[in-house]
């Protein structure tokens, strides 16, 4: 039922879904300038997932990424820290600041949404009234990346155990802004909340496994065609599996969600115009890759 509500309210806010589409086109973007500068957007070489599990399918931590799905034409096909160190690492620290703030705007407007389908606030409020958090977070996640890189090449069977470990603490973002608490109390609570919805949350990310290993078995010669079709579908359907991990946290916590912002005029005016962006942006992306 959260993941219906999760689709319903995806179609009628266009914007939860620009803000992880803007992002992928914005991190495309990244990429193909680091290609023709010589800088690297990743300071370690990623950990697939699949490759352990033997299925090209996943689930999203937070927020839809292409980086998720292990695809030919995706956008983080950085390994390691290019010749250019300072650019590196500048470009570094802005997909971090990036994305938090991108996150805080994701995460905040879903909240809102979660109350009731009218609720409108500005979303660029809500990115600054979580902004500081998120980075702390982001910077706790790039540190145990760290690690991780580090165990895949000392005892690569730590790394899936550590995994697993790190997936009690995984709803720690989702905490954060639900409950609109620090980031150290949303690690403590993320393992209770995971092991008391642990059935649920196992059948969502069984389901987004099969959808997305699904979107990869079609596929087109024109790889900038794979990249339009992918994105916007694994956006629209990631951000419903969001939405349903957020409000089975708000069910779990049972307190009234607090909104600090003052809401702002809706018009229904504007959704044409939404929807024409929701699918020109995939194609501003598609376009940088062809």
């Amino acid at each position: 039922m959260n993941l219906l509500h999760g689709l319903y309210n995806t179609i009628l806010h266009p914007r939860l879904i620009i803000i992880p589409l803007l992002m992928n086109v914005l991190l495309t973007l990244l990429v193909v300038l680091g290609i023709y500068f010589g800088y690297s957007l990743s300071p370690f070489p990623p950990i697939q997932i699949n490759h352990f599990i033997g299925v090209n399918g996943t689930f999203p931590f937070w927020m839809p990424f292409l980086d998720d799905i292990h695809l030919p034409f995706k956008y983080s096909n950085n390994n390691a820290l290019s010749d250019n160190t300072l650019l590196s690492i500048t470009a570094i620290l802005l997909v971090l600041l990036l994305k938090s703030y991108a996150l805080s705007m994701y995460l905040g407007s879903i909240k809102c949404f979660l109350i009731g389908p009218d609720n409108t606030y500005s979303i660029l409020k809500i990115g600054k009234y979580y902004f500081k958090r998120m980075v702390l977070f982001s910077a706790i996640e790039l540190t145990v990346g760290g690690l991780l890189i580090f165990l895949n090449l000392t005892f690569w069977p730590s790394v899936f155990i550590t995994l697993i470990l790190l997936l009690f603490f995984s709803l720690a973002p989702y905490i954060i802004v639900v409950e609109d608490i620090s980031v150290i109390e949303a690690l403590k609570k993320s393992s209770v909340i995971f092991k008391r919805n642990f059935l649920y949350l196992l059948l969502l990310a069984f389901s987004c496994i099969l959808f997305t290993f699904s979107l990869t078995l079609l596929e087109f010669r024109v790889n900038g065609l794979n990249f339009y079709y992918i994105l916007i579908t694994y956006c629209f359907f990631g951000t419903a599996a969001i939405y349903a991990v957020m409000a089975i946290i708000h069910q779990s916590v049972n307190k009234d969600i607090k909104l600090p912002f003052k809401k702002v005029k809706k018009s229904r005016l504007y959704y044409p115009l939404l929807i024409i962006v929701v699918f020109v942006l995939p194609l501003l992306g598609a376009l940088l890759i062809t």
